[in-house]
């Protein structure tokens, strides 16, 4: 029991505690200045939070604004990139299209040498053609000639062979 009146005297004693001035604040019990610290630190709390708050949504709102024209900026220069490897594209094509006219030209302008070359050729086998006639007739003709001086060297030999048998002398020389 002496332990019960203890605590009832000790629980005497903070009543009277809490009901007297405590720090210059007449008639505010240690509860009632708690729960007023309390209040106060809940205010500041949620006034901070409050301003985090409001903090946090302005950054997401620029975070977002900057997101929003940096993606813009991006489709622009992705949509000039696009357009300039379309233009280079385009220009690469029509290269290659220049290229493949210039080519069928120049196989024309080659055909057309060929044709020429081949037009020469026949002229001039035609033309070797009635060379070779002409060397064998001449070739004919000198055999011809051949034969005939052949012939006279024979007739001449019978005809000095007359002449000596004849009596003729042969002049001096």
């Amino acid at each position: 029991m002496s332990l019960d009146l203890e605590y009832g005297s000790l629980l005497k004693r903070i009543s009277a505690l809490e009901s007297t001035t405590v720090s210059g604040v007449p008639g505010t019990s240690i509860e009632q200045r708690f729960t007023s610290l309390h209040d106060r630190v809940d205010i500041v709390g949620n006034n901070v939070l409050d301003r985090i708050d409001k903090r946090t949504k302005d950054l997401d709102k620029k975070i977002q604004t900057r997101a929003e024209q940096l993606e813009k900026r991006i489709d622009a220069r992705t949509d000039l990139l696009h357009e300039k490897v379309f233009l280079l594209s385009k220009d690469t094509e029509n290269g290659f299209d220049r290229v493949n006219r210039d080519m069928a030209s120049v196989e024309l302008r080659i055909g057309k040498v060929n044709e020429r070359i081949d037009g020469l050729e026949s002229v001039m086998d035609e033309k070797f053609a009635k060379v070779d006639k002409r060397f064998e007739k001449v070739d004919k003709d000198i055999a011809e000639l051949k034969t005939g001086v052949g012939e006279l060297k024979t007739g001449f030999g019978e005809l000095k062979s007359m002449l000596i048998s004849l009596g003729a002398k042969a002049p001096e020389s």
